[in-house]
């Protein structure tokens, strides 16, 4: 099992902190940046839609992603041994 780059963006929609278009939208405009931010601080910009991400929220969103990641990474480390 591996971590899902993507995790972050797709928590964010499954929590209806964004919409699917505002997600493909800051993931467009970090594709296109030269020196590309975090995912979250172009979601927090676009916000004023039908939904928008506060910070507060952002924070939640890392967070459970992180720990995500964190469990995964550990199930694979202890089906090494």
């Amino acid at each position: 099992m591996s971590a899902n780059p993507n995790l972050f963006g797709h928590l964010a929609v499954h929590y209806k902190l964004v919409t699917a278009d505002q997600l493909a939208e800051a993931t467009r405009r970090q594709a296109k940046d030269e020196q590309p931010r975090p995912l979250g601080e172009y979601l927090v910009e676009i916000g004023g839609g039908k939904l928008s991400i506060t910070p507060k929220a952002l924070d939640g969103c890392v967070f459970v992603a992180t720990r995500s990641r964190l469990q995964c990474h550990c199930r694979r480390a202890g089906s090494r041994t």
